[in-house]
C-alpha cells in the first residue's frame, strides 16, 4: 500500500534530469542509447504520455515514472521504475493504472510491455496486475551503428 502521499502527474522537460537519474538508478538505461534524447523525444511525442510520481509533501522527489505510448493499434508501457526508497509502497501500481487509463481512453484494445530477459524481479509484479507472456519474439534492426541487441 502507498505509505507516502504521492501525486501522479504528466512529466515536463524540467523533470528530465530527475527522471534520467531515476532510470539510471533503476537500471533502465543502456550505454548504446541516449537516455536524454529518448526522454525528450517521448516528451514531445503526442502519442506518448510520460508520467511521474512525486511526493506531495516534498514536491522535489520523483519517486517513479512510466511511459505509455499509443501506436494506433496497441498500447505500450515502458520505463516503469520506482526509486529504491519507495519500492513496495504501491507507486508502481498507481503509475501503471494511470498509464493504462490513458491508453484505454485512446482506444487501445490491448496493452503490451517488454521485459528484458534478465529482469526477473518484475514478472511477479506484472502478473499480479493481469499481464501475461504471449508467444512472440521481438526482432530488431538498428540504424544507429550499434550492433548490440
Amino acid at each position: 500500500m502507498v505509505q507516502t502521499s504521492v501525486l501522479i502527474r504528466p512529466a515536463t522537460s524540467t523533470d528530465a534530469d530527475d527522471i534520467i537519474r531515476l532510470w539510471k538508478a533503476c537500471g533502465l538505461t543502456r550505454p548504446w542509447n541516449d537516455a536524454d534524447a529518448d526522454l525528450h523525444r517521448l516528451l514531445d511525442f503526442t502519442q506518448a504520455h510520460v508520467l511521474v510520481a512525486q511526493e506531495q509533501e516534498a514536491r522535489l522527489d520523483i519517486a517513479g515514472s512510466v511511459v505509455a505510448q499509443w501506436d494506433g493499434h496497441r498500447g505500450w508501457i515502458s520505463f516503469l521504475c520506482v526509486s529504491d526508497r519507495h519500492r513496495h509502497d504501491g507507486i508502481g501500481t498507481l503509475l501503471i493504472e494511470q498509464a493504462e487509463r490513458w491508453l484505454v481512453n485512446k482506444g487501445a484494445p490491448a496493452i503490451q510491455l517488454l521485459i528484458r530477459n534478465d529482469n526477473e524481479t518484475v514478472t511477479g509484479f506484472y502478473r499480479k496486475l493481469g499481464y501475461g507472456q504471449v508467444p512472440s519474439a521481438l526482432w530488431q534492426k538498428r540504424y544507429d551503428g550499434h550492433t548490440r541487441q
